[in-house]
């Protein structure tokens, strides 16, 4: 008796046999993937916003992961929001996309709908914690403190190319209006240049994390 599974293997066979339906699912997954980062790079817009007592238009920094390769882990974001008056909060935003019973219900759902191009609404939480400013400035006087090149002119040797590898990054912004910002991003091979400002950057998360226990 035909089960799920023969059904999966069914439809994926019809997906790699038509162009028109592959161009759709493509499409589709490109639209809900670009959403989510879209909300998870603007955390603050989620519902409920965040206090106007901050600047939520002008976050401070962020820190993401995009939980790409061998992991378990879901792309998140860790977004700081200073007030005017020095209160400090982080905003630690998730996208839960791992769980394998949620791609298998869109793929179905895809074909369900005619093969059409779809929207999936993201599954994103987060949670709010207050940062204490005066240990959040230390990191960040930390991370000033490196002096990294504005560009790395690697040499063709020294370049690399892999695949099933994530990326994590962090975007520091001005107070100016409009922000002054400068971003970072990683993966396994980064510029040895840029190792012990990012070595900084990695303490800077630990620290926010601690701040949600």
């Amino acid at each position: 008796m035909p089960d799920e599974y023969d059904r999966l293997d069914e439809l994926t066979d019809k997906l790699i046999a038509s162009p028109a339906l592959m161009k759709a699912w493509q499409a589709s997954s490109a639209i809900s993937s670009s959403y989510a980062w879209h909300l998870l790079n603007h955390s603050w817009q989620l519902s409920p916003e965040v206090p106007r007592d901050y600047i939520p238009h002008n976050p401070r920094l962020r820190l993401w992961d995009d939980a790409g390769g061998w992991t378990d882990n879901n792309p998140s974001t860790l977004t700081v929001f200073q007030g005017l008056d020095e209160p400090t909060c982080c905003r630690h935003a998730i996208w839960h996309c791992r769980h394998p019973g949620d791609s298998q219900k869109q793929f179905i759902e895809f074909f369900d709908n005619g093969g059409q191009v779809q929207f999936y609404e993201p599954n994103i939480t987060f949670t709010d914690a207050d940062v204490p400013f005066d240990q959040l400035n230390q990191h960040l006087q930390a991370i000033a403190a490196y002096k990294v090149p504005a560009i790395s002119l690697q040499a063709l040797g020294e370049r690399s190319l892999t695949t099933d590898v994530g990326s994590i990054g962090c975007e520091y912004f001005s107070q100016n209006q409009p922000p002054a910002g400068i971003k970072y991003e990683w993966s396994n091979h980064t510029p040895p240049e840029w190792k012990p400002v990012i070595s900084e950057i990695e303490k800077l998360w630990g620290f926010l994390l601690n701040c949600f226990k």
